[in-house]
Parts: C-alpha cells; sequence; structure tokens
C-alpha cells in the first residue's frame, strides 16, 4: 500500500500541473459532443447523433444482414470504431445481445481461469487480459451510445484494424495457454480411474498380487 499511495501522490502533482494545458476547445468538444450533441448537430454532435439514428433505425428485428444506411457515408468509422451501431442497424437488438453476450463469456471465462490457476503471475495475467477485453469493449460502447466521449477505441475482434487484432489473438493465445495448464494441474489432482488397481491375500504367511 505504501508504493501504490506513494505512486499515487505523483501522479495527483503531476495531474494538478497539467490539468490547465489539457483543457483545449478540443478537448472540451469532446465532451460537449457527446452529452450535447443536439447543441450542434452539424459538428461537435453530428457522429453520435448518426449513431443514434444508426441504433433506433435498427429497432428489435433490424434492417437485415447488408441493408445499413449510416454506412454509406452518413456514419464515419461505420467499420472501425462505430461498427457496433452498424450491427443495431442491420440485426437490431438480438445481435447486439449477441455480441455482447459472446464478448461477456471471453471475459467471464478468463476471470474463471484465473481464479483456477494456481500460478500468480498466470493467474494475474488472466486478470489482466480479460479486463483489457472488457474495459475496450465498455469504452467502445459507451462512446457510440453517448455514455462515454467518443476516444477512438475499437470493439475487440469487431472492429477493422490489423493492430488491434493482432494485439487481441496474441492475448487469447496466452489466455488458452494459461487455461491449458490449469487444465493439465487439475488432472493431475484427479486419481486415474483407469489404471488397475492391486490387491493382495495372504495365504500361509506369503503375500500374493492380484
Amino acid at each position: 500500500m505504501r508504493h501504490l499511495l506513494l505512486l499515487a501522490s505523483i501522479g495527483g502533482i503531476i495531474l494538478l500541473i497539467a490539468i490547465p494545458n489539457m483543457i483545449t476547445d478540443v478537448r472540451v468538444s469532446r465532451f460537449t459532443g457527446a452529452y450535447q450533441p443536439f447543441e450542434d448537430p452539424a459538428d461537435n454532435g453530428y457522429q453520435l447523433i448518426q449513431s443514434y439514428i444508426a441504433i433506433g433505425g435498427g429497432g428489435i428485428t433490424g434492417e437485415g444482414l447488408g441493408q445499413s444506411v449510416q454506412k454509406l457515408g452518413y456514419l464515419f468509422g461505420a467499420h472501425t470504431d462505430f461498427i457496433m451501431s452498424v450491427i443495431a442497424e442491420e440485426l437490431g437488438f438480438f445481435g447486439v445481445v449477441i455480441v455482447i453476450g459472446l464478448l461477456s463469456v471471453i471475459v467471464l471465462r478468463g476471470f474463471y481461469i484465473a481464479r483456477k490457476c494456481q500460478d500468480a503471475f498466470g493467474s494475474l495475467l488472466a486478470i489482466g487480459i480479460s479486463s483489457m477485453i472488457g474495459i475496450q469493449a465498455f469504452i467502445n460502447l459507451g462512446a457510440i451510445s453517448g455514455i462515454l466521449p467518443i476516444t477512438g477505441v475499437t470493439l475487440p475482434f469487431i472492429s477493422y484494424g490489423g493492430s488491434s487484432l493482432l494485439v487481441l489473438l496474441i492475448s487469447m493465445g496466452i489466455l488458452n495457454n494459461i487455461a491449458s495448464s490449469v487444465k493439465l494441474q487439475r488432472n493431475d489432482k484427479e486419481p486415474n480411474q483407469h489404471q488397475p488397481t492391486q490387491t493382495y491375500t495372504y495365504q500361509g504367511g506369503k503375500k500374493w498380487s492380484s
């Protein structure tokens, strides 16, 4: 705790010094565009409003796969940061639930692996990978829905982007490796059900095995 408090104190001091230089018109416009988009619909709020139109247009079942109108030039970054808005327009509420559900399975499975892992480093690594995927997905979904400012964070495994996908695939390979070690540890602890057992009988003072 002493080390964490020291780092937090240093970070707080640096943040206080840097705050005056961090408050610029561009950064302020990200917040006004996220929380007051209809005050400037042609500029700062344009992207979020187009995302709202895409999400609202999909309804429950969506317009159909490949039938999105917003991706044809109205919604910038439709294949990267705002891919979930297009999914909502084409596949509707059910499509969004399926995508979020699959991402949740990956994150929760990662935490389960971390809980079962006996090695401290492997457990922390699994927690870090799962948290990275979960936090990244939360920031992306928050941006397209107006909960968070638009930051350009991609949706894991879904958004277009080579470097993002490469890092995620490497991370999943590491997570699978940890899961394999957890499975081996569990198998080592369980008795072998197929190993034949030996019974001993005593006849005339001699030990016989069978």
